[in-house]
């Protein structure tokens, strides 16, 4: 196979302009059938087990009774420990197609696909100047199929829980803080990708509480430390 040339060669923690691989039809429709088997053929079994589960869903399904996005309640009572995007997630699914276990879990099953495609992408990022030229993306399915094909994100979306919501929004905010600190070791404005940090940390927020922030900006701020770059800091919005 091809080999890079090592001046070609860049690594995940290099800040400066990467080469990037295009899509590959091929492997997309790999990454989807992997997760039509996984995930699509698992929305409807188990049933809806205790705790976490039936609560998400009784609290999404009351929702839609009391035509009240604001105040989640179950079985009447107020009920606030959890924030409230995955109650709408579900919520939404409902009112399309019904009230159904499978129904509610749909947005989940959707919000995985997205987090395969997401990795996909991070992948070509990082890792297409250390792939064979023949195949620039293989380091990008590889880590797709890895997250499809493992036991926690297939656990983890058989009950309504946020876990895999939440490592959706932490792999985009990665993406957009690397392509925000492409930009601005180029001198150009890092100001839409700054944005979409912003903006995919605010869903991380109303999907696992204060730990949405936490987690992207302490990733953001350990980089920059780790790669010598705080000085860059006061230059992303």
């Amino acid at each position: 196979e091809p080999i890079v040339p090592q001046s070609d060669r860049t690594g995940p923690g290099d800040a400066v302009t990467r080469p990037h691989a295009a899509w590959n039809a091929r492997s997309i429709c790999l990454i989807v059938l992997a997760w039509l088997v996984l995930h699509i053929g698992g929305l409807f079994t188990p049933g809806l087990l205790d705790d976490v589960d039936s609560v998400y869903l009784q609290i999404a399904r009351e929702m839609l009774q009391r035509h009240d996005f604001v105040t989640p309640t179950i079985d009447g009572i107020r009920f606030f420990d959890k924030p409230p995007l995955m109650y709408w997630l579900a919520a939404g699914s409902m009112h399309v197609f019904g009230v159904h276990d499978w129904a509610g879990r749909l947005p989940l099953a959707l919000l995985t696909l997205a987090l395969l495609l997401a990795t996909y992408v991070l992948g070509l990022r990082l890792f297409a100047g250390i792939s064979p030229a023949a195949h620039p993306d293989r380091a990008a399915l590889y880590s797709a199929l890895a997250m499809a094909t493992c036991i926690g994100p297939y656990l983890y979306t058989r009950f309504f829980i946020p876990d895999t919501v939440v490592a959706l929004w932490m792999t985009l905010a990665v993406h957009a803080f690397l392509v925000a600190l492409d930009r601005i070791t180029q001198g150009k404005s890092a100001l839409l990708p700054c944005l979409a940090f912003a903006a995919v940390t605010a869903l991380n927020l109303l999907t696992k509480g204060f730990i949405g922030v936490v987690f992207p900006l302490a990733f953001a701020f350990f980089y920059l430390a780790i790669t010598h770059q705080l000085r860059l800091l006061a230059k992303f919005h």
